[in-house]
């Protein structure tokens, strides 16, 4: 193996030239994206062109952007470091999450690209017909956006923090200005080309980190080696839920946390805004040839990571050179690329387009529930012109954007990974959200009132789990760390870095979180990834009762068009009837005439 001085490791680094050379010409293309866009289509301003692309976009081009969205900085940051801290297990997030993909072609894509809707809350309404669950649903979805959003801009700031002690909020409102500043003027085209572009920059950028740190290691099966000394490789097997990861929690627990994206506006927005449901579940389905790579190559990177601390003898966060798990990645990265120009800025680059692809997507669906579920009836009552109300959703673009930035000083403080916060918080808020869309679409006598009494069960559980975990849980075990007998502690006490500043808490983070950390004990410690399983099932549950009981006051729904075509089938609906003489736009016409009304002449004709 290569020799390797530990003093390299703490030393304070600076990007070069060529770095922020290239990180301007990452920002610049993505904004002159969305200016062409907002100067093209100025003249065409209906919220169908702005916030659905005219619903004629390339299934090629779509499906990079739905995997854009959520392969975010936050998985780039955070996979590797929960490798780092918690083993290979987290290997079979990977297997979760293309079970999701594979659930979500055959039930989610087809309901809502047949029904033609702009918001994916306009479901609830129409399956319901209670506005109170649409509320409901529009409240829960676009706080779980709000925190993803926020996380999103949080990761690369922890990034520049860690390499040049940049301060959080700086990368958080350059990163976020910009985003904002496109996603507001061009619409869904402009992010959607951007995610294109900025995907190829985020692979660019992965594979170039992976290779050199297999460079550096010197021989590969070195990484396994240590690895396994280091207790890393592991695959719990036990069923206790009140284990943070084992094979079952960890597969299941994403599969069904990821299902929650699916449920997600943006990934709506983007199936409907193609000409056909053939070319939306084949967009859909695109996704997952390109998840799998992406996944397995930030899996090994946090086993490359671990080796190559545990080569030098010299593990960061024990020695106090940072302060944050989130800072392991881009620690390591500006160390070993420090030496090539322009490779740093290559990966700040990378986490830079993984942020604004998130923050950007997830902003035009903020402003397309803004307009289409928060502010449907004053524009239905006032007759608002389509230009009109598109400058509205611009303007709510804007608010998003300017929250979401004032929100990432206070999410700096999130207790463990960026991965973890996500999940935890997708779990909680958003499996209600998605049991009761499931609940909908899979129960023909499920009605409001089963609705109402499974979300806001489910949620109340779900909220009482969550605070309760962070005032009386067991702090989830780290697996111990690299040995940390060779740092040159000299150099990190004499550095003035805002990062390189030992403090009591670093350690006493390892004796909290290491081998004399009790054993979970109580339902407070049950792992974060069932969170999302609970909320479905307890609306599935309770919803079905409730929903049986109350049927005297609402039956519920014989319309196969809201129903997931499995359910069609499983309850033998007639589906023929879903497009016989536009009857689905005849009875949107009479249960929802507001909706009806603000549709421009083409989507009338689409559904006809």
């Amino acid at each position: 193996m290569k020799a390797m001085n530990p003093s390299d490791t703490v030393k304070k680094v600076s990007l070069h030239v060529a770095d922020f050379a290239i990180l301007a010409i990452l920002l610049a293309v993505s904004l002159s994206i969305g200016l062409y866009f907002g100067i093209k289509n100025r003249k065409r301003q209906t919220r169908d062109e702005y916030l659905l692309g005219g619903r004629h976009m390339s299934p090629v081009a779509v499906s990079l952007s739905i995997f854009a969205t959520y392969m975010s900085a936050v998985s780039l940051l955070g996979i590797p470091a929960e490798v780092y801290s918690y083993g290979t297990i987290n290997f079979l997030i990977t297997i979760g999450i293309t079970l999701s993909y594979v659930m979500g072609y055959f039930t989610v894509v087809p309901l809502f690209y047949e029904l033609h809707v702009t918001s994916i809350y306009q479901y609830f309404e129409m399956r319901f017909k209670s506005y109170a669950v649409r509320l409901i649903g529009v409240f829960l979805g676009i706080l779980v956006q709000i925190v993803y959003t926020t996380v999103t801009l949080l990761s690369p700031a922890f990034a520049m923090q860690a390499a040049i002690g940049l301060p959080l909020w700086v990368s958080a409102v350059v990163i976020g200005g910009i985003g904002t500043i496109y996603t507001a003027l061009g619409g869904l085209k402009s992010v959607v080309w951007a995610d294109v572009f900025q995907t190829i920059v985020i692979y660019l950028g992965l594979i170039a980190v992976f290779i050199k740190g297999i460079v550096d290691i010197g021989n590969p099966s070195k990484i396994l080696e240590l690895n396994n000394i280091g207790g890393r490789v592991q695959f719990e097997t036990s069923a206790d839920p009140r284990i943070s990861y084992t094979v079952w929690s960890v597969t299941l627990g994403s599969a069904f946390s990821f299902f929650s994206y699916t449920f997600g506006q943006a990934t709506i927005q983007r199936t409907g805004a193609v000409a056909s449901l053939r070319k939306a579940k084949l967009a859909y389905l695109m996704n997952i040839p390109m998840l799998v790579p992406f996944f397995m190559i930030l899996n090994f990177t946090g086993m490359l990571i671990y080796a190559y601390f545990h080569s030098i003898h010299c593990d960061p966060m024990e020695a106090g050179f940072i302060s944050n798990e989130n800072q392991i990645v881009p620690y390591y990265v500006f160390h070993i690329l420090s030496s090539v120009p322009g490779l740093s800025g290559l990966y700040v680059a990378t986490l830079f387009s993984g942020s604004l692809s998130t923050a950007s997507s997830l902003i035009n669906a903020l402003s397309a529930n803004t307009v289409e579920d928060l502010l449907k009836y004053p524009i239905s009552r006032f007759n608002i012109t389509e230009a009109k109300a598109t400058i509205i959703a611009k303007l709510s673009g804007f608010f998003y954007g300017a929250l979401t930035v004032g929100l990432v000083y206070a999410a700096k403080s999130f207790p463990g990974t960026v991965v973890r916060t996500v999940i935890s918080v997708v779990g909680a808020c958003g499996g209600p959200v998605t049991g009761m869309f499931c609940l909908g679409a899979s129960v023909p006598w499920a009605n409001k009132y089963g609705a109402l009494a499974g979300g806001l069960g489910a949620l109340t559980f779900n909220l009482w789990l969550t605070i309760g975990s962070q005032l009386y849980g067991t702090p989830t075990h780290h697996l111990p760390p690299a040995p940390s007998d060779k740092c040159d502690t000299t150099v990190f006490l004499n550095s003035t870095h805002p990062v390189y500043n030992r403090t009591s808490s670093v350690m006493e983070e390892h004796v909290l979180h290491g081998a004399s950390s009790s054993p979970p004990s109580s339902i407070y410690d049950i792992s974060h990834y069932w969170y999302g399983v609970f909320a479905m099932f307890i609306v599935m549950v309770l919803g079905s009762v409730v929903s049986y009981f109350t049927g005297s006051l609402d039956s519920g729904t014989n319309d196969p068009k809201l129903m997931f075509p499995f359910a069609r089938r499983l309850w033998r609906m007639n589906s023929t009837s879903i497009n016989n003489d536009g009857s689905m736009s005849i009875r949107l016409a009479k249960e929802h005439p507001e909706d009806f009304k603000i549709m421009d002449a083409k989507e009338r004709d689409l559904m006809l």
